[in-house]
């Protein structure tokens, strides 16, 4: 947890802050995006599967590549000796472990376009902040209150929280400041509450 309010770290030390940080979830977001297709592509090719057997249908597939017969034969014939080829699977690369928090709180901090900060400073640091969401497993609560960031940079916050909620992850607490239009203020805190189950209400029996 990084709790480091009020410490005028401007764009510029938040954003060098949030890289490393930033840049290890975004790899973990890409191996799990990775791992969710290539589970669904398996359940695909296991229900084809499944349904040409039913039919009767029996193929032997290695790979992509599908022999033939014609193939074998004419393989054996040139050859005379069958070789046997044992094929290596490729481990894919874990990324190495790195840094991960649970709570950012970067609330006072100065970052905004003020104090020879230019718009560029303050984009650099809203990218990282919007992949660190759309990413980022563990991360369960943000506070970047007392920072005028602009509608823009809200606006981008918000479609990084509606992304992470498409993706089904947990559920993220965000505070920001509310110097920005009203509609945006209200997505983002409707983005990022958990709507829970509401209870019926029993009606007492009147004697």
């Amino acid at each position: 947890n990084l709790y480091i309010n009020g410490n005028n770290l401007q764009c510029v030390g938040a954003t060098k802050l949030l890289k490393p940080i930033t840049d290890y979830a975004e790899s973990l977001g890409q191996e799990r995006r990775a791992n969710t297709l290539q589970y669904s592509n398996n359940s695909a090719y296991q229900i084809d599967a499944e349904a040409n057997k039913d039919a009767g249908i029996h193929s032997k597939v290695v790979g992509l590549n599908v022999i033939s017969k014609t193939d074998i034969s004419t393989t054996s014939e040139s050859t005379g000796k069958k070789k046997k080829r044992k094929g290596l699977k490729k481990k894919s690369k874990k990324p190495d472990p790195g840094p991960w928090l649970a709570k950012l709180y970067l609330a006072d901090n100065a970052i905004d376009k003020r104090l020879n900060q230019t718009e560029k400073n303050l984009m650099e640091f809203i990218h990282l902040l919007s992949c660190l969401i759309k990413n980022s497993e563990h991360l369960v609560e943000i506070d970047i209150n007392g920072n005028a960031i602009g509608e823009q940079c809200a606006a981008n916050i918000l479609e990084a929280l509606k992304d992470r909620k498409k993706e089904e992850m947990p559920c993220l607490k965000i505070k920001v400041t509310p110097q920005i239009s009203s509609v945006t203020f209200r997505e983002i805190f409707r983005s990022c509450t958990k709507l829970s189950p509401t209870k019926k209400k029993k009606k007492k029996k009147t004697k």
